[in-house]
């Protein structure tokens, strides 16, 4: 009896301690998901794995970023430029890569690229430098 007892006491203990880390689940796909509610803010175009990675909504989305950091004058006259031609060089790869059509690798590497433009762009509109107007 007293066996029985011990079990549920623990069974019912091991329940306290889990239902907290369950409210909180993270999956692989870069969601966080907590009580039915999405968050896409950091994953409104990155790879998603069940969908892929859209290469051409995030150049999109990059675009935008550096338009509106001229725009509101975080990004000076010469980050925007040497932005716009890091992007462009990106671009010219992805044609390159285009024209035979995209590998697995290929994809791989304009993800990256793409991936790492991002963080250096954030970078610089989070530097503190502003363009005079």
């Amino acid at each position: 009896m007293k066996k029985i007892a011990l079990i549920a006491l623990a069974a019912a203990s091991l329940g306290a301690v889990a239902a907290p880390a369950a409210a909180q689940d993270y999956r692989h796909d870069g969601y966080r998901h907590d009580s039915g509610r999405h968050d896409r803010s950091a994953w409104d175009y990155r790879h998603d794995w069940e969908r892929g990675f859209n290469i051409n909504a995030m150049q999109n989305q990059l675009d935008a970023r550096i338009d509106r950091g001229i725009r509101n004058g975080r990004l000076t006259r010469q980050e925007a430029g040497m932005m716009r031609s890091q992007f462009r060089d990106i671009a010219r790869l992805e044609a390159t890569y285009r024209r035979n059509g995209l590998t697995r690798y290929e994809r791989n590497e304009l993800e990256r690229r793409l991936v790492a433009f991002e963080t250096r762009l954030d970078r610089q509109l989070r530097d503190g430098q502003y363009a005079r107007r």
